[in-house]
């Protein structure tokens, strides 16, 4: 069973993107709410569906957040006043389906977008329209 597969079982999926904690490269939202009202388990929370690592920083799980993302899984995080999200490869294109009308959404009701994506010079932070200027010229995506 992969670690999405576990992770599914585990919590299952959701189509409130509020609610999400992960996007799956399938499109699948994972569901991030214990109580179906908020957002209650964190991204740091996938480390126990890795074995320990000993390049692991005392105190803080981001590298097993980075090795999950290098799966092609997007961190994600919606709430009233901003969608941020974290990717480690380039979206599918279940993937911008589901970030795309989010994006729109957003800019319909003036909610910043912070976009952050692995490229090869480092990490690139975009806002909505910037990155969804690369989706469009660069993915050859159309919605």
């Amino acid at each position: 069973m992969t670690i999405e597969e576990r992770l599914k079982k585990k919590y299952g999926v959701t189509n409130n993107m509020h609610l999400a904690v992960w996007l799956l490269p399938n499109g699948d939202l994972i569901n991030g709410s214990h109580d179906g009202i908020r957002r209650t388990v964190d991204h740091s929370e996938i480390s126990e569906f890795f074995a320990p690592s000993k390049r692991q920083t005392p105190g803080s799980s981001y590298i097993y957040i980075e090795k999950f993302m290098r799966r092609g899984n997007i961190r994600i995080a919606l709430s009233d006043l901003v969608l941020a999200f974290e990717l480690h490869k380039t979206p599918t294109r279940a993937q911008l389906d589901i970030l795309t009308p989010a994006i729109l959404d957003c800019a319909r009701k003036s909610i910043p977008v912070y976009a952050a994506r692995m490229t090869q010079k480092g990490i690139k932070r975009e806002d909505g329209p910037e990155f969804l200027e690369y989706v469009y010229k660069y993915l050859d995506y159309v919605y």
